[in-house]
């Protein structure tokens, strides 16, 4: 009964089985690319048990190699019935080795590729499991909080206060005006004009004691 079921399926049911069956199988990965760090699977991973599914499906892979790589896959009870899978070939070569080498190399990989295509061997793909290209990406500006106007403000009550010349904090904080400054820059420049003594009011002139009692800005009435 089971061998006449057999023989009425078609390929694509045949080789749908074989699929199904070698998915349940433990099948481990011998082969390792220590350049891109991933493992892979081997001819010799798979094809014993893949051969006992072929002869118990009844299917026949055959490989071939022309102006592309192919397999096979023939219903053995009725050889008329077949899928053909077909792989490219690429031009390749390994540093070192002989043209006969080079060519059994291709030869172990298109084999590999078409049966794990064939009979849809899953396993990470290559390029996925490299490391991915480093792109160098430009670090994104950082943005310097410049100083409030109550900083600014603060720093020219301090400088009427104490006396201090405008144009040496400017050099000092390397900017050409105080609105330029940092919210580190003019927190650290209040805090050293508050360690100066007052200035003595009777050396300033009429317009400077209104500025202080006032309140009005040095350096907009500089501008």
């Amino acid at each position: 009964m089971s061998e006449s079921k057999t023989t009425a399926k078609s390929i694509y049911a045949r080789l749908q089985s074989v699929r199904l069956e070698l998915s349940k199988k433990n099948l481990k990965k011998s082969g390792h690319n220590t350049f891109a760090k991933y493992d892979y699977f081997e001819l010799g991973d798979f094809l014993p048990s893949l051969t006992e599914l072929c002869e118990k499906h009844e299917i026949t892979p055959i490989f071939n190699l022309g102006e592309s790589a192919t397999l096979t896959v023939i219903n053995s009870d009725n050889t008329e019935e077949s899928i053909v899978f077909t792989c490219p070939i690429a031009e390749t070569g390994i540093k070192g080795c002989t043209s006969i080498q080079n060519l059994g190399g291709q030869i172990t990989y298109l084999r590999r590729y078409l049966y794990q295509m064939a009979f849809e061997i899953a396993e990470n793909d290559s390029v996925d499991a490299a490391d991915p290209i480093k792109r160098k990406v430009a670090p994104a500006p950082v943005t310097t909080p410049i100083a409030t106007r109550g900083q600014i403000d603060q720093i020219n009550a301090e400088i009427l206060r104490t006396g201090s010349e405008l144009s040496n904090i400017l050099e000092y904080a390397h900017v050409d005006s105080l609105s330029k400054l940092t919210t580190g820059q003019a927190k650290d420049i209040v805090s050293k004009l508050k360690q100066k003594p007052d200035r003595d009011v009777s050396t300033m002139s009429p317009d400077e004691v209104t500025e202080l009692m006032t309140g009005e800005k040095l350096e907009r009435q500089t501008a």
